[in-house]
């Protein structure tokens, strides 16, 4: 016996089409208890939310460097790590709320609080906001949002490389110098505009299955491979069945029809390891 790490397997990977289906069916059937289907007539009554961080100096900015030359270095303190997580909120519509942005204070400095949007909530408020005025909350189902979260599939990641150009933008017409936080919100309002389109938002919503309400919308082949793909599963060759293929003269199968291809698939493994049998073989014979 011997001493090995246990390889983990992730919630992903116990996800199965069925799980998502179930989950499209609570959704219904909730909706359905709750007499709220004419949400789905107004695009801009359904919403989607999702939290993502920001680097302060995001990394793998572009930059010139000499012809041959096969690294470039960027030279970071602790503080170039740091990041602001941001809960970006949008509608099927294809609008984009004004993000919250959550700062490690316990009173936000008023240099910072007068440059963020008038409408963002920065406390318990938006929680509070949602019960007072009747608005369902729906959890989507846990460690899907590469399959269910509309912002997560086609949103964040051009986002990102927005962000990484507009902090490099800023620092070019900064001479260099590093953002401030009391300069993250005006930057990050530039980015959201410029880097995400309503169309893209609109279709993201379909693409998920989340409005129009459809589990069929989800492209299931695409996310589990290995389910929809049993019937190709290949299958080791039985030892009754090799005995009759060894048992067969010369390369033609008079056996069962059906497995005609088998042996000739067999055939040609078998005659290929013999062939490099005979030729260690005399390998081993030119030896002095």
């Amino acid at each position: 016996m011997v001493g090995r790490v246990g390889n983990g397997l992730t919630a992903r990977s116990q996800l199965t089409e069925e799980t998502i289906r179930s989950w499209f069916h609570e959704i219904r059937s909730y909706i359905d208890s709750k007499d709220l289907s004419n949400i789905f007539d107004d695009s801009r009554r359904i919403y989607n939310a999702d939290e993502t961080a920001f680097f302060l100096a995001p990394k793998g900015i572009k930059c010139l460097m000499r012809k041959g030359d096969k690294t470039a270095y960027n030279f970071i303190s602790n503080n170039d790590k740091e990041c602001l997580t941001c809960l970006i909120t949008a509608n099927v519509a294809g609008t984009i709320l004004p993000p919250m942005v959550m700062f490690s204070y316990e009173r936000i400095p008023s240099q910072i609080a007068s440059l963020m949007p008038k409408s963002c909530h920065l406390t318990m408020e938006l929680s509070e906001f949602c019960v007072n005025n009747q608005i369902e909350l729906v959890a989507l189902y846990p460690n899907v949002t590469h399959i269910l979260q509309p912002l997560d599939v086609a949103v964040f990641h051009p986002l990102k490389s927005g962000w990484k150009k507009g902090m490099q933008s800023y620092k070019m017409e900064n001479d260099g110098a590093k953002i401030k936080k009391e300069n993250f919100s005006p930057l990050l309002a530039t980015v959201l505009d410029q880097s995400i389109k309503s169309e893209t938002i609109r279709e993201d919503f379909k693409i998920c299955g989340l409005c129009p309400l459809d589990e069929n919308a989800i492209p299931y082949k695409k996310h589990f491979k290995s389910e929809h793909n049993k019937d190709k599963e290949t299958k080791a060759i039985g030892k009754d069945k090799i005995q009759l293929f060894k048992l067969e003269n010369g390369d033609s199968w008079q056996g069962d029809i059906n497995d005609t291809s088998l042996f000739h698939l067999w055939k040609k493994v078998h005659n290929e390891i013999n062939l490099h049998k005979v030729d260690n073989l005399l390998d081993s014979l030119s030896e002095p």
